[in-house]
């Protein structure tokens, strides 16, 4: 807080931030938790929407009213969105770098290795992206879970039907 208040030159801007600051971090926090699923990322978000209050702190009339609180919270949910996005992405891209990796296998590997990349190759991709989360990238039930917008109970009946689909694909090559 002590970074924002620095921000301002007059003294009733300061004040006027601290008692939004007071009154609204905790809404802001719970808003954009809501959305990420993660309270470091929420911090960050609600910090940076505080970065940005600070900048047009003198438009803020009131910081108590209906509008402020609006403002501060249309905010906090449009950079949570913001940023959900951005992890998602990247998120997304590394997995369907890491397939791409398994589809272009050395020969000198093994023909087990060289079926198993095929069949995951083959699955459908929403079950093939959990499979690489879980078991390739490690990440655990409930981390997939936010990072795909599911309950942790749906994670876990994609989990398995991947790996039971999975496991039909490499049946069928082997006949």
């Amino acid at each position: 807080m002590l970074v924002f208040l620095a921000l301002s030159d007059l003294p009733e801007n300061r004040t006027k931030f601290e008692q939004i600051y007071e009154e609204y971090r905790n809404i802001m926090f719970h808003s954009a938790f809501r959305i990420l699923n993660d309270p470091r990322d929420s911090e960050d978000v609600v910090h940076d929407v505080f970065l940005r209050i600070a900048d047009i702190m003198d438009s803020v009339d009131d910081p108590f009213s209906n509008r402020t609180r609006k403002l501060l919270l249309t905010v906090t949910e449009n950079m949570a969105i913001d940023l959900y996005r951005r992890k998602k992405k990247v998120i997304f891209t590394d997995m369907e770098q890491t397939v791409s990796a398994r589809g272009n296998m050395n020969p000198d590997e093994s023909m087990e290795g060289g079926k198993i990349t095929a069949a995951i190759a083959a699955l459908p991709e929403a079950y093939r992206n959990v499979l690489i989360l879980k078991y390739e990238l490690g990440y655990s039930v409930e981390e997939i879970s936010g990072m795909i917008s599911r309950s942790t109970e749906a994670v876990y009946k994609l989990i398995d039907r991947a790996k039971k689909k999975l496991e039909t694909l490499l049946e069928e090559e082997d006949l």
